[in-house]
């Protein structure tokens, strides 16, 4: 296929959705960052810099096939374990390393090779017999990154795994014996891992503990000390009402929202409260749109290897969305963990747009040139 067809047989309806997110994001970082030492123009300027080298990577991904694609999924996946045992030694508080003067996150490389390994590995043929192999292998290729990131004291990210692994072990074929086994196999040795690995991790167990504690006494306590952030965020979301408050008063303006962190990890507690339920229940609906769009694609892919790979991906996407939002209405624990294509975070924006990317990939290549016009309905 030629580059002016596949340009014209992008989803157009996802390229419209991603693009009105990021756009939307630039002005909810400006305002999230207005508390910062630096202005909330800067974060906004340097949001629309990441985007446009996104969109190169986008573009890039798109037009190439994703089998060509998932060639990469080894060394990456290796680096990014690499770079997960050197974020153990030298990284910095926001899960960050540098690298030649540049500051990224592998926590989200990590998970995105993981989605383009399990992928190969559901791909990989050999029928019945296999599937012990099969379930051997992904339990490998995910358990490894998964504790990396909880010793790095990055709760939310390791969080992500689960459902990634989870969607996974569905993909693959696997029958309900199976998961009930695992199922089993977990909640046996989940007290062993539980006391081995958070006391390397206090910070999540922490957060945990709190959360716990809020589902069991069904009150935030110590607002002032370990509670302070899911008091006043769960205060601005509910502070929005219908339509935003626009008073200088508010929970944000404030600054009672942790200021570093309030155009990443907590932006939707920002626009909940200044855009109200109103403006956030669009934001909803605009992912819904996305997601449901995207995974219509895994039922026009032509192999296992495309649905795998959109399926994975859209997982990430709803755990992502489901965490953070959860989080700012207390469904989940406290986490730090960005919100796709809204949050302030090169790393992540990027990451984000590379796997828009595989979706536009599966999506073009779906079928034979003489079959794809028969093949709309659900996709507009």
């Amino acid at each position: 296929m030629n580059f002016f067809y596949k340009f014209k047989e992008l989803n157009w309806s996802l390229v419209i959705l991603m693009y009105a997110l990021l756009y939307f994001g630039f002005s909810a970082i400006e305002l999230a960052a207005e508390n910062t030492a630096l202005s909330g123009e800067w974060f906004s300027s340097r949001q629309k810099i990441w985007v446009l080298l996104g969109t190169f990577v986008f573009f890039i991904t798109a037009f190439s096939h994703y089998r060509l694609i998932t060639f990469i999924a080894f060394p990456l996946y290796f680096i990014s374990i690499a770079l997960l045992l050197i974020l153990f030694f030298f990284g910095n508080k926001t899960h960050q390393i540098t690298l030649l003067g540049f500051s990224f996150q592998p926590t989200q490389l990590a998970i995105a090779s993981g989605i383009l390994m399990n992928a190969v590995i559901i791909d990989d043929g050999g029928g019945n017999q296999f599937i012990f192999k099969k379930l051997l292998s992904l339990l490998v290729i995910n358990s490894l990154p998964f504790f990396l990131v909880v010793l790095n004291n990055d709760i939310g990210s390791a969080i992500i795994w689960i459902p990634v692994f989870l969607c996974a072990l569905l993909m693959s074929g696997l029958t309900i014996r199976y998961f009930v086994f695992i199922g089993i196999l977990f909640f046996a040795i989940f007290p062993f891992l539980y006391q081995a690995f958070f006391p390397l991790a206090p910070r999540a167990k922490n957060r945990i503990d709190t959360y716990i504690e809020r589902l069991i006494t069904k009150e935030i306590k110590d607002k002032r000390g370990r509670g302070y952030a899911a008091h006043w965020i769960s205060t601005a979301v509910g502070n929005g009402k219908w339509d935003g408050n626009k008073n200088k008063k508010s929970v944000h303006s404030l600054g009672l929202i942790p200021q570093d962190t309030a155009h990443n990890d907590y932006i939707f507690a920002v626009i909940a409260e200044k855009q109200g339920f109103r403006g956030a229940s669009i934001l909803i609906l605009t992912y819904l749109a996305f997601l449901m769009i995207s995974l219509g694609i895994s039922i026009y892919s032509k192999d296992i290897l495309g649905s795998a790979l959109v399926t994975g991906i859209v997982t990430l996407f709803f755990a992502h969305i489901f965490e953070n939002i959860g989080m700012c209405l207390l469904l989940t624990p406290m986490t730090g963990i960005p919100l796709p294509f809204i949050s302030y975070s090169g790393t992540f924006v990027l990451i984000c747009m590379f796997l828009a990317g595989i979706l536009q990939s599966v999506w073009i290549h779906r079928d034979d040139l003489h079959t794809k016009k028969q093949k709309r309905s659900i996709l507009f």
